[in-house]
């Protein structure tokens, strides 16, 4: 029973009108300055929050989880039903109440729970809004377990285990979508490595990734090269469909021959474009530098003309059959801030002695001199310094050693964060919303969280 109020989430509990009341509540007590329980709890609940330094999309959920918190501390309960009790209470009430109703969704008999199990409950949910996180797999598991990291998106993206990553991990988020996004991309990336072009699979595209990312290729590139690139271009286009429900069968997948014929298509125009141009040059007698720039772009047009006609539909080595979902875990994220280490952000000198030591050991010197101006140096800078020098295995051992147990950064453009774990792992409580198994007493008790 205790784990279902956990599973549900603090803001799962109540529908869009309840939550927006309550939220109000809480922001109109923070404006009070009259010494009441409701405005020592929601100040000191804002108060947290602003500590945090929350980001817009949650701030009304960690103020919610925290005021509730701040509730229990004081020693509100909420009072029986049908009793008028002050306003943090009845607010507390709301609660609790909206948790059984919650609770009997599930088939559970709330009324056979007595008020502090429920406050216990509430608390929970709240404190998982504040520390839960998610994590998606193809793998079902009830812990994790290091030994297998890197099992998952490093078996079929190998930037992951190049010098880019965080360490072997596992990792979470707290942003659910973002953990979604893995439950599918990890059984369908995993099933990739099953197709390819001709005879070249899909790990030797990912392989060549770099090389033809390269800014010093010569810019006539030969067609050899252009058509390594084009299938890479043509087998993803065939994935991304599949991805998006798109048939399996190469020869009537929409998404790759769509791309085929775009590409066809701008090719042939590109290659009759340069040539006028190039032959309009040379009738108006053009300076021999510019003549010969029309000529390579000429040159270039026709290189990609020849290798987007050697590609054929046929040649793609297709999916047999759809990936499955994988799993979406729900985790618990008790590692204390001061022992993670946020990339995207700075660090003062003197806050960590030991992260002192290694920017004056590893760290860039002209990072180092804007530093001991600023009184602050970036995180980041100094990661990927001895990221570069030592590799990611032993930067992470380094990093542990100074009392670091999990590494945080932001993705795409700071829309979604990650944590990788070093050496240690999180805990699972859900799996696809199911709870893990009976625990060892109440889940986020007022005891155990504290």
């Amino acid at each position: 029973m205790h784990e279902v109020g956990v599973h549900l989430g603090f803001k799962n509990l109540f529908n869009a009108g309840q939550y927006k009341n309550l939220v109000k509540a809480v922001q109109n007590w923070s404006k009070l300055n009259d010494n009441s329980a409701e405005a020592r709890i929601a100040k000191a609940a804002l108060a947290r929050v602003k500590s945090a330094k929350t980001s817009k999309e949650q701030f009304d959920d960690e103020l919610l989880a925290y005021a509730v918190e701040e509730a229990i501390k004081a020693g509100v309960k909420p009072t029986a039903l049908g009793v008028k009790g002050s306003p943090i209470a009845n607010w507390l009430r709301m609660v609790v109440d909206t948790l059984k109703r919650a609770l009997s969704a599930f088939g559970i008999n709330s009324e056979n729970l007595k008020v502090g199990e429920l406050v216990n409950l509430a608390y929970g949910a709240a404190q998982l809004e504040i520390r839960g996180t998610w994590h998606g797999s193809d793998a079902k598991f009830k812990a994790f377990d290091t030994n297998y990291a890197g099992s998952g998106e490093g078996t079929f993206d190998l930037r992951f285990l190049a010098e880019e990553s965080l360490g072997a991990g596992p990792y979470t988020t707290p942003d659910k979508k973002y953990a979604e996004y893995y439950q599918h991309a990890v059984p369908f990336g995993k099933a990739s490595n099953e197709t390819g072009y001709g005879s070249k699979s899909y790990q030797d595209y990912r392989s060549a990734d770099a090389k033809y990312m390269d800014s010093d290729r010569p810019y006539v590139t030969p067609v050899v090269d252009l058509q390594h690139i084009y299938e890479n271009n043509l087998l993803t286009n065939y994935l991304q469909d599949v991805a998006q429900g798109g048939e399996l069968n190469p020869q009537n997948n929409k998404g790759a021959k769509k791309y085929l014929d775009r590409l066809l298509e701008q090719t042939e125009s590109n290659v009759k474009e340069q040539a006028a141009t190039l032959a309009s040059r040379e009738k108006r007698k053009a300076k021999p530098d510019s003549i010969e720039s029309a000529r390579e772009d000429l040159r270039l047009a026709n290189n990609q003309l020849k290798a987007a006609q050697t590609l054929e539909l046929g040649k793609i080595k297709g999916l047999t059959k759809r990936p499955e979902t994988g799993q979406l875990y729900r985790t618990l994220d008790d590692v204390p801030r001061e022992r993670v280490y946020a990339i995207n952000s700075t660090f003062t000198f003197g806050e960590r002695p030991k992260l002192d030591a290694l920017m004056k050991k590893y760290g860039d010197k002209r990072l180092q001199a804007r530093a001991k101006k600023d009184g602050e140096y970036e995180a980041n800078g100094l990661f990927y310094d001895m990221r570069r020098q030592l590799g990611i295995k032993k930067t992470t051992e380094i990093l542990k050693a100074a009392g670091i147990d999990a590494i945080e950064q932001n993705n795409e453009r700071g829309r979604y964060t990650e944590r990788a774990f070093i050496n240690n792992a999180p805990e699972i409580i859900g799996v696809n919303m199911e709870p893990v198994g009976q625990s060892e007493g109440l889940l986020f008790s007022r005891k155990a969280a504290a």
